[in-house]
């Protein structure tokens, strides 16, 4: 059983069957802090003042929010836990520069991408113990696990995205280079990838098998973490224009969800809309029916 066992955000599943949203994010022009707007009051509370530029975050089963620092001290994963409103740190021997997006694997631990080593780091959150997944794949942004147990990559310098075995690590294929490539979220209805395309405004959309085209082009400022809801609609954290656009794929149309000033990213937790959803990377995320939490990023160090 892992160590980490808090009792974290429990106390926000009442939302889970409410229509409105629940948006908890992080705010780059807020200090740091993770806060959370509920969309049918417009009213922000502002949750914990505690990370230091965090950058991509998910749940972990028990409610608490496992997020990446990213900033040059310290770079670390660390654990907030909603109820006693503290911080962990997580990993014996974590990276020291560079890290971004996080996931949890089929396997529940953790897996961040190296955006300065190329590299996807695993967390075993049982052991406390980090280790290299993968490496060599170029500035690693993105990371979504699929259905089929493998975990999708995007490398930003290369601007392309890479399947990766779900086991070994190993590159099974790599699609096409594109532009402007950033988050990744995989709609587990349909096992489809979308991949925030910053160059064009609108995303990348591919199957499983990495064959990817661009659709939505011209809707969004700055697309950056993007989230399926597993009913149709795309979650977009559009950090140029700071706000949160829900995108509706059958109609290629999108509607403002929430202003959010300095928004960055956005994944969701397993559960949304199928039972085949998975966890994905980013500071955005949805939790059962309308539930949707991000990060911020901050100057104050893990404590």
């Amino acid at each position: 059983m892992s160590k980490y066992t808090f009792a974290g955000l429990l106390l926000l599943s009442g939302a889970l069957s409410a229509q409105a949203a629940t948006l908890t994010w992080t705010d780059r022009n807020a200090g740091g802090s993770l806060q959370q707007t509920d969309t049918s009051t417009s009213t922000t509370t502002r949750l914990t003042s505690t990370p230091n530029l965090p950058d991509s975050l998910a749940y972990l089963p028990n409610g608490s929010i496992i997020y990446t620092v990213n900033s040059s001290s310290p770079n670390a994963v660390a654990i907030w836990d909603g109820t006693s409103n503290t911080t962990f740190s997580v990993g014996s021997s974590s990276p020291t520069a560079g890290i971004r997006d996080i996931t949890i694997g089929p396997d529940g631990n953790a897996y961040v991408g190296g955006f300065t080593s190329g590299d996807v780091y695993k967390f075993d959150l049982s052991t406390d113990t980090v280790s290299v997944f993968a490496s060599g794949l170029g500035a690693v942004d993105g990371l979504a696990f699929g259905s089929n147990g493998n975990l999708y990559a995007v490398t930003n310098s290369e601007t392309k995205v890479k399947e990766l075995d779900g086991g070994t690590g190993s590159v099974l294929a790599t699609s096409a280079s594109f532009t402007g490539l950033d988050g990744m979220t995989i709609d587990g209805s349909t096992d489809t990838i979308y991949v925030a395309d910053k160059t064009t405004g609108g995303f990348l959309r591919c199957d499983l098998a990495l064959s990817c085209g661009t659709i939505a082009t011209g809707l969004f400022n700055t697309p950056d973490g993007i989230v399926a809801d597993g009913a149709g609609g795309i979650y977009v954290a559009d950090s140029g224009a700071g706000k949160i656009d829900l995108y509706n794929i059958a109609g290629n149309t999108s509607s403002v969800v929430a202003n959010t000033p300095g928004i960055d990213d956005l994944a969701p937790v397993a559960g949304l809309g199928s039972s085949s959803n998975t966890p994905e990377p980013g500071s955005l995320l949805l939790m059962g029916a309308g539930l949707v939490c991000l990060a911020s990023l901050s100057k104050k160090r893990i404590s």
